[in-house]
């Protein structure tokens, strides 16, 4: 019986999102890690520079606007493969309260919010999120500006 329990909470953990597995994801091969980012993996990343990730905040970085590119699946040191989904099923951390099926953004630790008006969205909550630090499910798609910039 306990056996049997196990296989039903494995196969209910994956269909909420709980698991890695979600089947086939968009990533952008070859890139790695500017930083130790082993304690970052599902934080939304942007890129440091050619082929290097950092977690995203929408700052000036050298004179330029740094943008989310996906999530980081992965918990690589620093110069170490970087795996970012730009596109597909994605566990993500909350930055607070997080809508259903709403348009999700990301705050200046790599944790998502929901999007308002001017903010780039990185995709869409799957499951809702009731306190910072949660784990949900999101939709990642590339990232578009919101509404109009105000």
């Amino acid at each position: 019986m306990k056996t049997i329990l196990k296989h039903v909470l494995a196969f209910a953990e994956a269909a909420l999102g709980c698991k890695a597995e979600f089947g086939e994801q968009f990533t952008i091969p070859g890139l790695t890690a500017a930083a130790s980012l082993n304690h970052h993996q599902y934080g939304v990343v942007r890129f440091a520079a050619a082929t290097t990730v950092n977690i995203a905040s929408e700052v000036l970085v050298s004179g330029a606007l740094k943008t989310a590119i996906g999530v980081l699946q992965n918990k690589p040191y620093v110069n170490e493969p970087a795996q970012v989904c730009v596109m597909g099923l994605s566990k993500v951390f909350a930055g607070g309260t997080i809508t259903a099926g709403a348009p999700i953004s990301y705050d200046s630790s790599g944790h998502v919010i929901d999007a308002v008006s001017g903010d780039v969205v990185i995709g869409r909550a799957m499951q809702a999120a009731t306190t910072a630090g949660e784990k949900v499910t999101a939709l990642i798609l590339p990232p578009v500006r919101w509404g109009s910039v105000a």
